[in-house]
């Protein structure tokens, strides 16, 4: 699909020609103590197994293991500010810059909201800028943070490493009865590298967002794809002149649930490659989600994830990459009191190489090349409400996981790793 270059053109147009009538300018609100919102994430960690994937590894972690042994690490998670200005009654905006240990500060999100008055049953709401799709069932708010654990499901944490686009979006949404339906449609641009890291190091969980400007490290590869692909992949780049699209349902009937269908085609052509050794990767998936409040002290999260990514020319026998990739979490959680809260999540993931020996190639190594992955995960948190500005979390989290590929790191294919971490979250 040609498109033009910038797909900010666009939202520059829109703007113009959606901008709020002098009288609206009564509402504006810049700079007031409203507008800001902040978070720290003060962690300890102490974790087992391989190297993080952070540092170039195949670690499915956020933090280094210590092999056998177990590593204590505290640090400074993270520290988030989003400014959220009101530009009229209809408009606002948002801008989220976050600091993470272990990658470098960078803006995370920044978007136009258009969210006019209701004058009917039928609401309507346009987004415009960099930001994250309504993927995950765990994140919320501008900082888009887990609200249930420390550490998000394996899908939730590739849609924040991978899946952050500039796109035009928009929702409307109208009750039918006691139920009430959405539907979502977008286009965007500057994810052409989606796919990236979930191929060369697998699933991962962790809570790290997406840089904008920054990389991802990628772990080694094998002897053929190491010419062509960098050892690092920018998550946020513009390369082919292809406009991508997704599309999301949701439906909420009076049952105390809400379900959702999410379909995602970046529509890569492949083949184009920048000056960094970046290239187009045709990505699409879709994603099934459902949102269930059991009653007011337990609810229930599933979300289960299916897609296909491809990169690169025709070998003898394949393209050079051609991948399936699938994950599904089921999450429990359930409030004790007025400020405890504790939460069970149990998931699977796996990848399937249809392209082994990258495209066919026979002197490539046929072990080291293969991206096919299988692993599981479980999950425990705990969360006390401290004040309405401070929580503390305590998270055990063990994942499993076997991947060929290991081979190029000297190590055995099948991995486990086992963390603890307790997070104190300060918020203003």
């Amino acid at each position: 699909m040609a498109a033009p270059k910038h797909l900010g053109m666009a939202i520059g147009v829109l703007l113009v020609a959606f901008a709020p009538a002098k009288r609206a300018w009564s509402q504006v609100d810049l700079v007031s103590r409203e507008t800001f919102t902040g978070l720290l994430d003060l962690r300890l960690s102490a974790t087992t197994g391989e190297r993080s994937f952070v540092d170039g590894d195949f670690g499915k972690l956020r933090f280094d293991g210590g092999g056998s042994t177990v590593k204590i690490r505290p640090s400074l998670a993270d520290a988030a500010i989003a400014w959220r200005p009101r530009l009229s009654w209809a408009w606002s905006a948002t801008v989220h810059a976050e600091m993470q240990d272990g990658v470098k500060p960078d803006l995370i999100q920044a978007y136009f909201t258009y969210k006019p008055t209701p004058k009917s049953a039928t609401r309507f709401q346009a987004r415009m800028g960099l930001l994250y799709p309504e993927i995950s069932l765990e994140h919320e708010g501008a900082l888009w943070k887990t609200s249930y654990t420390i550490t998000p499901s394996a899908i939730n944490s590739w849609v924040g490493e991978e899946v952050k686009p500039l796109a035009v979006e928009a929702t409307v949404r109208r009750p039918i009865g006691d139920h009430e339906f959405s539907a979502t449609a977008a286009v965007f641009d500057y994810n052409d590298t989606s796919g990236t890291l979930l191929t060369f190091r697998g699933w991962a969980l962790h809570d790290l967002k997406a840089p904008t400007r920054h990389e991802w490290a990628l772990p080694p590869l094998d002897n053929f794809i190491k010419g062509p692909q960098s050892r690092e992949s920018y998550p946020v780049r513009h390369i082919d002149d292809r406009i991508g699209y997704y599309g999301r349902l949701e439906w909420a009937p009076p049952i105390g649930a809400t379900f959702n269908l999410f379909y995602y085609n970046n529509l890569g052509d492949k083949t184009s490659k920048d000056w960094d050794k970046q290239w187009s990767w045709a990505t699409e998936f879709w994603n099934g989600g459902v949102n269930w409040a059991l009653n007011d002290k337990v609810r229930i999260l599933g979300q289960v994830m299916s897609g296909r990514t491809l990169m690169g020319f025709k070998g003898p026998k394949t393209i050079w990459i051609d991948m399936d990739f699938a994950s599904a979490y089921v999450l429990a959680t359930r409030k004790i009191g007025e400020t405890d809260q504790l939460t069970g999540r149990l998931e699977f993931f796996r990848t399937r190489d249809n392209s082994p020996q990258s495209g066919g190639y026979a002197f490539a190594n046929r072990i080291a090349a293969d991206r096919k992955e299988d692993g599981w995960a479980m999950t425990a948190a705990y969360k006390r409400t401290l004040t309405p500005n401070a929580a503390l979390f305590f998270e055990a989290l063990h994942v499993s996981s076997e991947r060929k590929a290991r081979v190029l790191t000297l190590t055995p294919q099948g991995q486990a790793q086992t963390m603890f971490q307790t997070s104190l979250r300060l918020s203003f």
